[in-house]
C-alpha cells in the first residue's frame, strides 16, 4: 500500500496586505473540533485499538526525545495499519481517527514530514542544470577523503554523480510510484530499498544493479555539518543587505538536500537520516529563513510595480492620464514624479477607494547611498518635523531576527486637505544588488528598498509589536531603487515605484490630490534638506552608520565599485 498520511500544506500564507477595504468581510471556516489523543475512551476495546494508541502516544514520545524520523514512521504505520488492517466496525474508531487528525502534537509530527517532503519536492522540480549542478555538490559532501586517494576520491565522486543521476531518471519515470494517488508518491519513498527495487520496472532495476559502486576504502561521509555551515552563510548573506544573493544561495540548498534525501531512500545514507530529518526540520522552521523568503516575496512583488506596463505614458505629455507633479525644491539636478489613477482591471475591489500609481526619478541627490539608506532604515531617528504636515512619526528598528528591517508610523494630514488624517504603518526591507531587479530599469548595482503598508490593526507583524493606531490606513507599496551619482561617491540617484490605496471617498478630485502631493512633497524635500542634510552631525545617523559597519560597509562598496568600474570605461 502507499502512504495514508492526512497531511495538507502547511505553507505560511502572506496574503493581501493592500486588499482590505473598509466593509469588506471574508467568511471565515469552521474550525475543526480538535480531539487530543489522551481524551479518546478505549474502555473495553479490543487489544488492537488499545495497541494502536500505544504507537501512536509512542511517536510522540519519540519525536520530544529528539527522533522525529522515527515518529513520523511510526504515524504512517499506525495510518496505513487503521487504513487496511482494521476493521472500522467498532465506534471508537472514528473517534480515534479525529485525534489523529486533530491533536497538536501528532499534528506537528505531520509538519516536520512536510518539512522533509517540501527538500523533496524542491529537488524534483529543480530545471536539468541544477538537478546536475546539486548532484556534483552533493557527490562531493559525502565522498569522504580522509581514507581515499585523490585518484580514488575524484573516481568516486564521479560514481556517485552517476549513481544520482540514475535516481533522477528513475523518479522521472516515476517507477517508485506505489499508490494512484499522486500525493502519497513521496510519502512511500521512506521505506527500505529492498521495497522499492521490487516496484521498479525492469529497466530501472537493470540500471540500478549497474550502478551500485564499490567505494573500497572509503565510506559515505555524513553531510549535514556541511549542510548546516551553508545555511549559515545564507543567513551571513541576509542580514547584510544581500537578500537576493541568499535566496538564490537557499534554492540551491533546498535541492541539495533533497539530492541527499536520495542517498537516504537507498540505505547508502541511513548512517546520517536522523539527522538530515532534524536539518530538514530546524530548516523549514528556521524563524530567519522564513523571514527571508516573506522579504523576497515581497520584494518581488514590490518590483512588479515596475513593469513597463504599468509605467507606459508616464511623462509623456500627450498621456492623458499621467499627471506630473511640479516641484520648485532644489534636491538634486532632476527631480520627477508622475502619477495616474489605476482604471479598470487594475483596481482592486476589495481595496481602499482612491487608487493611483506613482513613478519617480531624481539624480544627483546631495548625499551619499548609505546616508539615504540609514535615514530609511533608521526609523527611530526619524522625526515629524522631516516631513511637511507630519503630526507622529515613530519606528522600531529591526535587529538579526528581523533581517535588519524596520518599521515605521506615521501620520500625516495634507495642509489642503485638512479633514484626512492619513495613517500609514509601513514595514522597510532592504537588499544590495548587484543587477537592478527593477522591470526595464537599467541602473547596474544599487540598493533596493520595499516599504509596505500594512495592517495597522494588528497588534504584531513579524516581531514587529505594532505601534496604536490613529488615523485613515493608507495601503499599497512603494519601492525605490538607489545607486551612486555617476561621478560623485557623495551623491545619490533614485528611481522610484508606488502603488497607494487611500480609503477616501471619490468625492476629492483628483487636481486636489495632485495639489496636495505637490505641497507635501516639495516641502518636504526641502524640510529634509534643511533639518537632515545640511545638519547632517546633529541627527545622529553617522552615529548609527558607524555602530553598525558590517551593514553599511555594503552600501559603501557599491558607490566604490561603481566609481571603478566608471574610471576604467572612460580610458
Amino acid at each position: 500500500g502507499g502512504s495514508h498520511f492526512c497531511i495538507s500544506p502547511h505553507h505560511a500564507s502572506m496574503g493581501n496586505i493592500c486588499s482590505s477595504g473598509a466593509g469588506a468581510e471574508e467568511e471565515l471556516p469552521v474550525p475543526e473540533e480538535v480531539v487530543h489523543l489522551t481524551d479518546v475512551n478505549l474502555e473495553g476495546a479490543d487489544d488492537v485499538l488499545i495497541d494502536i494508541r500505544r504507537q501512536l502516544l509512542d511517536a510522540i514520545e519519540q519525536r520530544w526525545k529528539g527522533n522525529g524520523l522515527e515518529a513520523v514512521q511510526t504515524l504512517r504505520s499506525v495510518e496505513m495499519s487503521l487504513e487496511y488492517d482494521y476493521p472500522e466496525t467498532d465506534p471508537r474508531l472514528e473517534k480515534l481517527k479525529q485525534a489523529i487528525k486533530t491533536d497538536p502534537q501528532l499534528d506537528a509530527i505531520k509538519k516536520d514530514f512536510e518539512a522533509m517532503r517540501s527538500f523533496d519536492r524542491a529537488a524534483n522540480s529543480a530545471s536539468l542544470k541544477d538537478k546536475r549542478r546539486s548532484r556534483q555538490r552533493v557527490s562531493q559532501l559525502v565522498i569522504s577523503d580522509e581514507k581515499l586517494t585523490k585518484e580514488q576520491r575524484d573516481q568516486a565522486i564521479e560514481q556517485m554523480e552517476i549513481k544520482l543521476s540514475t535516481l533522477d531518471d528513475v523518479e522521472d519515470d516515476r517507477a517508485f510510484k506505489l499508490s494512484e494517488n499522486a500525493d502519497d508518491f513521496l510519502g512511500t519513498k521512506w521505506r527500505s530499498s529492498i521495497t522499492i527495487a521490487k516496484t521498479m520496472t525492469d529497466s530501472g532495476r537493470d540500471k540500478m544493479a549497474t550502478m551500485d559502486y564499490d567505494l573500497a576504502t572509503g565510506s559515505l561521509s555524513d553531510p549535514v555539518p556541511a549542510l548546516e555551515q551553508i545555511r549559515e552563510g545564507i543567513l551571513y548573506l541576509a542580514a547584510r543587505f544581500r537578500i537576493f544573493e541568499a535566496v538564490e544561495e537557499l534554492s540551491s540548498l533546498k535541492v541539495d538536500v533533497g539530492t541527499v534525501q536520495k542517498l537516504v531512500l537507498h540505505d547508502d545514507g541511513f548512517a546520517f537520516a536522523d539527522g538530515l530529518f532534524q536539518f530538514s526540520v530546524s530548516m523549514s522552521n528556521h524563524p530567519q529563513i522564513q523571514k527571508l523568503e516573506k522579504i523576497h516575496e515581497r520584494m518581488l512583488a514590490a518590483c512588479e510595480l515596475s513593469d513597463p506596463a504599468q509605467t507606459q505614458g508616464a511623462g509623456d505629455p500627450n498621456d492623458a492620464r499621467w499627471v506630473e507633479i511640479s516641484l520648485n525644491a532644489s534636491f538634486g539636478s532632476k527631480f520627477q514624479l508622475w502619477m495616474r489613477k489605476l482604471e479598470g482591471m487594475e483596481v482592486d475591489a476589495k481595496a481602499p477607494t482612491t487608487q493611483v500609481i506613482l513613478k519617480f526619478e531624481m539624480e544627483d541627490i546631495p548625499i551619499a547611498p548609505s546616508q539615504l539608506l540609514a535615514i530609511n532604515r533608521e526609523t527611530d531617528l526619524f522625526k515629524a518635523s522631516y516631513l511637511q504636515d507630519c503630526k507622529l512619526s515613530e519606528g522600531a528598528v529591526g535587529g538579526s531576527q528581523q533581517l535588519f528591517s524596520s518599521l515605521i508610523h506615521q501620520v500625516v494630514t495634507p495642509m489642503l486637505l485638512p479633514s484626512i488624517r492619513l495613517e500609514s504603518h509601513s514595514i522597510r526591507e532592504f537588499s544590495k544588488c548587484d543587477v537592478c531587479p527593477l522591470k526595464g530599469v537599467d541602473r547596474g548595482s544599487g540598493v533596493l528598498m520595499v516599504e509596505t503598508k500594512i495592517d495597522g490593526s494588528v497588534s504584531d507583524f513579524e516581531g514587529f509589536r505594532m505601534f496604536k493606531p490613529q488615523g485613515v490606513d493608507l495601503r499599497g507599496t512603494v519601492c525605490m531603487y538607489l545607486t551612486p551619482h555617476k561621478g560623485a561617491l557623495d551623491k545619490t540617484d533614485v528611481v522610484g515605484f508606488a502603488k497607494l490605496m487611500v480609503p477616501v471617498s471619490d468625492w476629492v478630485p483628483f487636481a486636489m490630490w495632485k495639489a496636495a502631493l505637490e505641497s507635501l512633497v516639495d516641502k518636504s524635500l526641502t524640510k529634509m534638506k534643511e533639518e537632515i542634510m545640511e545638519k547632517w552631525g546633529q541627527t545622529g545617523y553617522q552615529e548609527r552608520i558607524d555602530s553598525k559597519s558590517e551593514l553599511y560597509d555594503a552600501v559603501k562598496g557599491i558607490a566604490r565599485t561603481a566609481e571603478v568600474q566608471r574610471l576604467q570605461s572612460s580610458k
